[in-house]
């Protein structure tokens, strides 16, 4: 975010408005409230009293309500009071050591440090630091966990801390397109078809860290607020009038409200692989980075087994999780996403039945099939019509390919193809990419249009 703003990028900090962004869920009116920061703790377990001296301006009522206890009377979050066992094994790690990164009334920290110089920074920092050593003694003195100390042996830093704080949130630039939250939900309603351009996939809730603000009471409720997983789209790495800059991590062009799912550490590090890929690529076709081809670079993704969508029909390993990938990325088959309890899933329903109501999106990239096809009048296709559609499109495009179903369906491992039956969705899927190859052969901008 820094280099960002140094290079002229222009960025957001905070929250965006309803009107704005027209996320239902958004604030009223914009601000410029961030998340808390935590400095998280790891701690070992050295079988002896190791408490630290009481913290200067310790008080444990800051931290009364981290877990169930007789001095928690009124909870900021009634609904997530932990067992202190709960709490304290929430981040275990091997060989007797515990992350401490808690959120609910531990060591989150408030406090936007954006803006300010390095000096102004370090100094902000060593209050969170602070923070972070009461929530310690807190656990040591008032909870019993007195054999808990700080690690000598993971951070090579003279307070045992890590380098740095957890930042959740950073500057987000004005990318070549912004992603939201209506996006996620509602991908294929969306003016703009980001999904057709995802290089990355997430599949966390909205998850906001706010109560360490004061007057978080007022702000919206973003404690794990739903939504299916989704796709992230190239142009949120893309500055807008900056050339020669890709932008990674939190710094993406998102809404605030997204960025509570896309600044999980999942998604940061295929950010990370995708942004080295376009590099890559701009500098193998000595292109500009905006130039580059969306597709070739959701084929160096692909290539590398990564997720563009977050299909959960089929793993990576599977002969046709690429095919899947592909043509969910041109819309010819959609994908249904939904929310269940922490879990956020997509489907392509590769082993339903396809209807012939659910070939609009072939027809949006096929327009000359669609008469011949409305003429048969059928709600389903056999595998038998599926084919013979699908040879008549490659016919029109001028593909010199013919379709043989007995051994496509053979190579991808597909059962057996009794031509009378219906066609299955995910049988349709292959073909069409093995066949048609729209997701090469039919190129599209940054924001999802195709490129006629």
């Amino acid at each position: 975010g820094d280099v960002a703003k140094i290079c002229g990028v222009k960025y957001d900090i905070g929250m965006e408005s309803r009107d704005d962004t027209h996320e239902d869920i958004a604030p009223e009116k914009k601000n410029n409230i961030v998340q808390d920061i935590t400095y998280v703790a790891i701690l070992k377990d050295y079988g002896k009293d190791v408490t630290i001296p009481e913290p200067e301006g310790y008080d444990p009522k800051e931290f009364a309500c981290a877990c169930a206890s007789p001095v928690c009377i009124t909870p900021k979050e009634p609904d997530r009071v932990w067992s202190k066992d709960m709490m304290i094994t929430y981040g275990r790690l091997p060989n007797h050591k515990y992350m401490i990164n808690w959120p609910i009334e531990g060591n989150d920290y408030y406090i936007n440090l954006i803006e300010m110089t390095p000096e102004e920074r370090v100094k902000a920092l060593e209050y969170a630091k602070h923070y972070t050593m009461c929530f310690v003694y807190f656990l040591q003195h008032e909870l019993g966990y007195n054999t808990l100390g700080l690690a000598d042996d993971e951070y090579p830093t003279e307070d045992k801390l890590p380098f740095i704080p957890y930042h959740r949130e950073s500057r987000r630039i004005h990318g070549l397109v912004r992603f939201n939250l209506n996006h996620a939900l509602n991908p294929y309603t969306q003016d703009e078809k980001l999904y057709r351009t995802c290089i990355a996939v997430g599949d966390y809730p909205v998850d906001h860290h706010h109560t360490r603000y004061h007057g978080y009471e007022e702000l919206p409720n973003l404690y794990f607020h739903p939504i299916p997983s989704y796709g992230l789209p190239l142009g949120t790495l893309i500055p807008q009038e900056v050339d020669g800059l890709i932008v990674a991590e939190k710094s993406i062009s998102v809404s605030n409200i997204m960025n509570g799912t896309t600044r999980l550490q999942p998604v940061v590090l295929q950010i990370g692989q995708a942004a080295g890929a376009l590099a890559a690529l701009a500098v193998k076709n000595n292109q500009k980075i905006s130039d580059v081809s969306v597709r070739d670079v959701q084929n160096a993704i692909l290539d590398a087994k990564g997720y563009l969508l977050p299909y959960l029909d089929v793993p990576v390993s599977d002969v046709k999780f690429a095919s899947y990938q592909r043509i969910g990325s041109t819309g010819i088959l959609k994908g249904v996403g939904k929310n269940v309890d922490w879990s956020n899933q997509t489907w392509l329903r590769a082993d339903t039945v396809l209807l012939a109501s659910e070939l609009d999106g072939l027809f949006e990239v096929y327009p000359a099939a669609k008469d011949e096809f409305k003429k048969t009048g059928a709600d389903k296709l056999s595998i038998e019509e599926a084919v013979q559609l699908v040879q008549k499109i490659a016919e029109t495009e001028k593909l010199h390919t013919t379709v043989d179903p007995q051994a496509l369906w053979k190579a991808y491992g597909m059962q057996e193809p009794d031509l009378k039956r219906n066609i299955l969705r995910g049988e349709m899927a292959v073909m069409i990419d093995q066949v048609l190859d729209p997701f090469n052969k039919k190129q599209i901008d940054i924001t999802g249009k195709y490129i006629q």
